[in-house]
């Protein structure tokens, strides 16, 4: 198999309060919003970053075994982004920390936090 990309495609329970939360504190755009009012499945992108939602009531459609999982699982997001540490200042307020900013054993900067959703979003340098 030559894969091709890979896309993050999250599931959320409150399509709006994901949109949102990803596109004021995050700077994220929507790109795709079907349907256009009160979407059940949207693309966001901030640069090169692209992110799918896909709201539960939906999802569960295609993959049942979905309704009955928790939201933030064990997935990760790790983002690098430009301006580490005056991002962590303007969010560290907003957002539940989950690692403070610091310095790492493998030599980058990061900091974590949960998004609106319980799902873990690491930033790096």
């Amino acid at each position: 198999m030559q894969t091709t990309e890979i896309t993050t495609e999250l599931m959320v329970d409150e399509m709006q309060k994901s949109l949102d939360f990803y596109t004021d504190l995050l700077g994220f755009k929507i790109v795709t919003a079907v349907p256009e009012e009160n979407p059940f499945f949207a693309i966001i992108k901030n640069g090169t970053v692209e992110i799918m939602f896909y709201e539960r009531k939906a999802f569960v459609e295609e993959i049942p075994d979905f309704d009955k999982q928790k939201l933030g699982g064990t997935i990760a997001l790790y983002m690098g982004i430009k301006n580490l540490k005056a991002e962590y200042e303007r969010v560290k307020n907003q957002v539940e920390i989950i690692q403070n900013l610091h310095k790492t054993d493998y030599g980058t900067e990061e900091f974590s936090f949960y998004d609106c959703n319980g799902y873990v979003l690491m930033m790096h340098s």
